[in-house]
């Protein structure tokens, strides 16, 4: 088995998230709901790229020390599938 890393990434809201991922082609694999309504937690993936989320409603989305690099094959091509008005990206993809 390759070694691989799954981050776990904080969520304000886990309906959003998965709202948001479902556009870039990210399919839900798992999802817990606490009973408190404060925990929780997403699992979405695509092709093999796998996302966890934590519910951390208190998080801020522009202020996160939370990231993750997604490393394709054809950064290009992956940018033209996302780019649009339902999902446009904050900047353009960088050769690693």
């Amino acid at each position: 088995m390759d070694e691989y890393a799954v981050p776990i990434l904080p969520s304000r809201d886990l309906d959003e998230t998965l709202e948001f991922y479902a556009r870039l082609g990210f399919e839900p694999r798992g999802r817990w709901d606490g009973e408190d309504g404060e925990d929780g937690y997403l699992i979405l993936a695509r092709g093999t790229v796998e996302l966890h989320f934590r519910r951390d409603p208190g998080v801020d989305p522009l202020a996160t020390a939370g990231s993750c690099y997604l490393h394709v094959r054809d950064a290009d091509a992956l940018h033209r599938d996302w780019a649009g008005p339902a999902c446009p990206p904050t900047r353009p993809p960088a050769a690693a």
